[in-house]
């Protein structure tokens, strides 16, 4: 206990007042005197009592009486009484007043007075250790980052106490979940997780052993929190060897359990990056075979014959498989957005005609996309992702029942005064323009609507969704600096409103293809060590005139070069191959004659960029699959040196 114990000695008996105050202030109490009860009650207003010795028989006041004021300022001190006059009486109405602890006969004996005391001073030290460690301990579970408990072994989890971190980690009182007076603990924990919950804790306590568990917790405002708990059984002072309660620490953990979750993302989106590498080298090889062909097989094929509509749907199909790779590539970041000013509504055409083919006949598709509108600045792989995506997502809102899907493209013109309900406040004022897909469907849960972006989070089955989809929606239209707003409700359907600012040099335009395809008499070497590839590059070249020579690998290629560099007036090398890499052959060749012009092709790599090409002076830096138009004009330019 702090401080020094203090006694108070009212007795008009000023003799035996001085001789009890020098005996206990020797013990090294501290003692103060009052000859009467006016004199004790400005004593005990002026500082505190543990302890007070008060004689029955005052000349202004009864001693009981008296002991019934002093409580009023001092409730914790408490009294002996003394009388010169014992009687059964006085006794029984002493000891009425609960501050009474003891009853002392005059004459004192100070030997026994003093055990007493010094007794009363030890329980009251230890009272006051109890209380100082209690709000130690209360202090301390408040700083904790979670909540403290006490619990019956129940399914319920009955609480017989909870720290103040209760309200922290549940929205609940201490005094709403304590005895279950507003809701069970056992309740908060997640339904699907309950039965869990309780067989891994009732086998842990069935050993007599702690238990470390994890579960989502429903907290009051209904979102859902992951928590940690560590408790141990109490077992019953009797024999039973039964569990009394159950005392533990429960701790928020849905921060760890999210950086957990960002974590996972990163891994996979590592392992599909580096997957995605490896397949985009061998896939883009093989479209560039079948696309090679056949545009060699057209040319076979005159304009009347139906089979060249045939190849051209190959051709056209192709080519989509070219951009699936590219936004395969695309999201795992294994390629660079490519941003220029498109035409937004030829995009939109296209995904349109893809959707009809992939999504059931009971989803009727339409499209409200205006002939001219202002170009955006985008990479058009990702925005034709974004349109795909969310009609994708809203084909799923109508699964097993007849619905429309509507994709429509306008302008609208964002003020200060008026944003769109308030949906695009934080974009600046200006002209964008609007893609809207909207779905006739079952709507979105408000409950769910502020986790539709979150990474993984997906309202589908399992195996029927990775809930990735608005996650890369939302991404590619933060990078296109536009903004992307929810319009739904319960069974009312969904519409999604994304918009991009318009580029104010005129209307959108879909580069047309130019159809006359240059050629020349020149000597190309070409290296490569997919065979299908030379064999394609040979007749492909030679039908637009150039002499050509083949080498699927590099070396024997090399070697040629070494004997008669002058021979060749362009070279084209694949990038990635067995015994040495196309940049390490550029290396070599631009050491023989650093003049020759070299087209690096790749399939895809990490190893080398266009950039990086050009620092070594290669002429063109080109990504596989190539048609027949993009490497003649790329050869052609090259040769001429207009690149």
């Amino acid at each position: 206990m702090a401080g020094i114990f203090k006694i108070a000695v009212v007795d008009d008996d000023k003799h035996l007042a001085e001789n009890i105050k020098d005996i206990f202030e020797l013990a090294s109490y501290q003692v103060a005197v009052a000859n009467s009860g006016k004199e004790a009650l400005v004593l005990f207003k002026q500082e505190p009592f543990d302890l007070a010795f008060v004689d029955v028989k005052l000349p202004d006041t009864a001693g009981q009486e008296l002991v019934k004021k002093l409580t009023l300022p001092a409730p914790a001190t408490e009294f002996i009484m003394i009388t010169g006059n014992a009687s059964l009486e006085s006794a029984i109405e002493s000891v009425k007043v609960p501050q009474v602890i003891g009853y002392e006969i005059k004459p004192v004996n100070m030997d026994r007075l003093l055990s007493f005391v010094y007794q009363v001073a030890a329980r009251k030290k230890a009272q006051q250790e109890v209380r100082e460690n209690r709000v130690a301990l209360k202090r301390l579970l408040s700083n904790l980052p979670g909540m403290a408990y006490r619990c019956k072994n129940d399914f319920k989890w009955s609480m017989e106490f909870v720290s103040e971190g209760c309200r922290q980690l549940t929205g609940y009182n201490r005094d709403e979940v304590e005895n279950n007076r507003v809701v069970a603990f056992g309740d908060l924990i997640a339904a699907s997780h309950r039965k869990k919950v309780w067989d891994e804790v009732q086998a842990a306590l069935g050993v007599k052993d702690h238990f470390q568990i994890k579960y989502p917790l429903i907290d009051k405002n209904g979102r859902t929190r992951w928590v940690w708990e560590k408790g141990i059984g109490v077992m019953t002072d009797d024999d039973s060897e039964g569990i009394d309660c159950i005392e533990g620490f429960i701790m928020d953990i849905t921060r760890e359990k999210d950086m957990e979750a960002q974590l996972q993302h990163a891994h996979k989106m590592e392992a599909i990056g580096t997957l995605s590498g490896g397949i985009a080298h061998d896939f883009n090889n093989i479209l560039g075979i079948i696309l090679g062909n056949m545009e060699l097989a057209m040319d076979d094929v005159p304009d009347w014959n139906p089979a060249r509509l045939n190849l051209q749907e190959i051709k056209t199909a192709t080519l989509r498989a070219k951009d699936v790779v590219r936004q395969l590539l695309s999201f795992s970041r294994k390629t660079e957005v490519n941003r220029k000013p498109i035409a937004i509504n030829a995009l939109a055409g296209e995904s349109v005609a893809l959707l009809r083919a992939s999504i059931p006949t009971t989803i009727e598709i339409k499209s409200k996309i205006p002939e001219t509108l202002p170009a955006i600045d985008a990479d058009a792989t990702q925005i034709q992702q974004i349109i795909l995506n969310l009609s994708t997502n809203g084909a799923h809102a109508m699964e097993n029942r007849q619905g429309t899907l509507t994709i429509s493209l306008d302008t609208m013109h964002l003020q200060k005064e008026f944003q769109l309900s308030q949906h695009f406040k934080k974009m600046p004022p200006g002209e964008y323009v609007r893609l809207t897909v909207h779905d006739t469907g079952g709507g979105i849960d408000p409950a769910i609507m502020e986790k539709i972006f979150d990474p993984y989070f997906t309202t589908k089955d399992v195996g029927k969704g990775t809930g990735l989809g608005l996650a890369v929606v939302h991404g590619i239209v933060s990078n296109h600096d536009g903004a992307i707003a929810i319009d739904s409700s319960p069974e009312k359907g969904t519409k999604v409103h994304v918009i991009f600012p318009a580029v104010p040099h005129g209307p959108g335009t879909v580069p047309a293809t130019d159809h006359a395809i240059p050629g020349g008499n020149e000597h190309i070497l070409f290296v490569d060590d997919e065979p299908s590839l030379l064999k394609l590059a040979h007749k492909m070249l030679e039908r637009l005139g150039y002499k050509v020579t083949c080498h699927n690998t590099p070396r024997n290629a090399l070697a040629q070069f070494t004997t008669t560099p002058r021979d060749f007036d362009l070279v084209i090398t694949d990038m990635t191959m067995a015994d040495l890499s196309g940049d390490e052959l550029a290396r070599n060749l631009l050491e023989i004659r650093p003049e020759i012009p070299i087209i690096l092709c790749t399939g895809f790599t990490e190893k080398i960029n266009a950039l990086d090409a050009a620092s070594l002076g290669i002429r063109r830096f080109l990504a596989k699959p190539l048609d027949r138009h993009e490497l003649a004009t790329a050869v052609r330019e090259v040769l001429d040196g207009s690149n």
